[in-house]
């Protein structure tokens, strides 16, 4: 048959293809297509023959043929490889067929597509689709994995030497470190795209000298043949390679000037770049000491709360009861002073000077903590609570055992101070306390249907102990969300690591 017989039947197999396509009859749109394919496939390297193969992408791509699509991307890879040497892998069309379908519903497909790409060695296949799936990742907030996806390839590439795809794959490593803030990593995928770029255009500048040297050598030895029959044809040929070798040293010159222009701009990026590492490093330093001697005061304070709780137990309470049991002993004594009701009194001033020792001994340092643990001691705090006239609900569930001794004073304090604050401020009636365990958190929720207050103009004032609670949350490497409005009670919502 003929190139124009030929020519005609691809052109009719097309249009029906087409039309099956469009009705959505896929078996058999797919059976013209291959037809199609037949006609051209042992043809030159035309532009016809390279949209047929683009035509033939499209559609395995859009009906979700992994082997067809990672077959035929291949060889529509290797036709404009054929056609432009020198055009990147990421300019090729292939490109814009995947993004029209780069959405997460279609990442299945890619990830297939990668795996057959990669068992059959069809390397530009793979590289499109693992780019193309790292930009899926990237639309939908999933960096890492998009970075993990074109490491991936960069290891693949690593061991095939397929130097221009993998300056492609560097390009798109440093672009979504960037994204993450991860400067480090982004100068270091720079400086290997940069160092592959200066090797390929080494690489193309040896070629282009050796090429020229080629030329001169032939253009020498045919001008020695040819030099006693032609003397003006050698004057010609001298001239000629004047010409030649001026327009080398012209674009040697411009690359060289080019080459040394992005280098200094490059260089100039990666010093504005350590300069704003260097900066967030300081500015993490200074946040590592302020929580240094956050922690110090913390510790210093718990360590001064103790010693008096010990010294209160230890010193005034046993003091007071002596003191009990000498006046008792004088009531026995002493009939008239009993008839005079003044032991009676003591006595009462004693007890309540007693109960009052274990109270702050206990706000100190709770008994209870030590003896049933973070939950005891809320439970007591709660039961205290109903004792003063307000409804408390208190809910402990899933605690983590077990706790740092530290963290586990630290979130009774912030339970403490935040019950203090509802207390003498709020007004409330009832008040929920629930604190939940939830994989390595601790979720703590205090809410009560007090008056509420404006929380902006509270921290302004540096009222209600607003600071110190948002201190000891910051100190717990926690973050809290206060939900109030005045006349609407209070919520506070604390996550707390563990």
């Amino acid at each position: 048959m003929t190139d124009k017989g030929s020519g005609y039947l691809w052109s009719v197999y097309y249009n029906r293809a087409d039309i099956l396509n469009i009705l959505k009859n896929y078996k058999d749109a797919k059976i013209y297509y291959l037809k199609m394919w037949e006609q051209v496939k042992d043809s030159e390297n035309t532009p016809r023959k390279r949209f047929i193969i683009y035509v033939l992408v499209d559609f395995f791509t859009q009906i979700n043929d992994p082997l067809e699509q990672s077959k035929f991307t291949e060889i529509l890879s290797q036709h404009y490889v054929e056609a432009y040497p020198d055009m990147p892998p990421g300019h090729m069309p292939i490109k814009g067929i995947f993004q029209k379908r780069s959405n997460p519903e279609n990442i299945p497909q890619y990830k297939e597509v990668i795996q057959i790409s990669d068992s059959l060695g069809n390397i530009n296949s793979f590289l499109h689709a693992s780019m193309i799936l790292a930009d899926i990742y990237s639309k939908t907030g999933e960096n890492k994995k998009a970075i993990r996806t074109l490491q991936n390839a960069e290891n693949k590439l690593n061991t095939l030497q397929k130097p221009k795809q993998l300056m492609s794959i560097y390009s798109l490593l440093v672009e979504k470190n960037k994204v993450i803030n991860n400067y480090k990593n982004a100068f270091d995928y720079k400086i290997l795209e940069s160092k592959l770029r200066d090797s390929i255009t080494s690489e193309k500048m040896q070629k282009n000298i050796a090429e020229l040297e080629v030329k001169f050598e032939t253009e020498k030895k045919e001008r020695e043949i040819l030099a006693q029959k032609r003397t003006i044809e050698k004057k010609n040929t001298q001239r000629n390679l004047m010409i030649l070798g001026f327009i080398a040293l012209g674009i040697i010159t411009l690359i060289t000037i080019l080459f040394f222009r992005n280098k200094l701009k490059f260089q100039h990026t990666i010093a504005s770049q350590k300069e704003a590492i260097q900066q967030q490093e300081i500015t993490e330093l200074q946040q590592k000491n302020k929580l240094l001697a956050l922690n110090s005061m913390i510790e210093g304070q718990e360590a001064e709360r103790l010693r008096i709780a010990n010294d209160l137990h230890d010193s005034l309470g046993g003091l007071l009861s002596t003191v009990k049991a000498h006046f008792s002993t004088i009531q026995k004594g002493i009939e008239q002073l009993e008839q005079l009701n003044i032991t009676k009194k003591t006595n009462d001033l004693i007890d309540e000077a007693c109960i009052e020792v274990r109270r702050i001994s206990h706000n100190m340092m709770p008994h209870s903590l030590s003896i049933s643990g973070l939950q005891g001691a809320i439970e007591d705090l709660g039961e205290q609570l109903n004792q003063q006239g307000f409804q408390t609900s208190v809910e402990i569930n899933n605690l983590p055992n077990p706790i740092e001794e530290t963290k586990k004073i630290m979130v009774y304090r912030l339970v403490q101070e935040v019950i203090s604050n509802i207390t003498k401020h709020a007004d409330a009636k009832s008040i929920l306390i629930q604190l939940i365990g939830h994989k390595n958190e601790l979720n703590l929720i205090i809410e009560d249907d007090g008056k509420g207050f404006d929380y902006n103009e509270a921290i302004k004032k540096d009222g209600l102990g607003l600071k110190s609670i948002n201190s000891r949350v910051e100190y717990l490497d926690g973050n809290i969300d206060w939900d109030t409005k005045i006349g609407e009670g209070t919520s506070i919502t604390i996550n707390i690591p563990v």
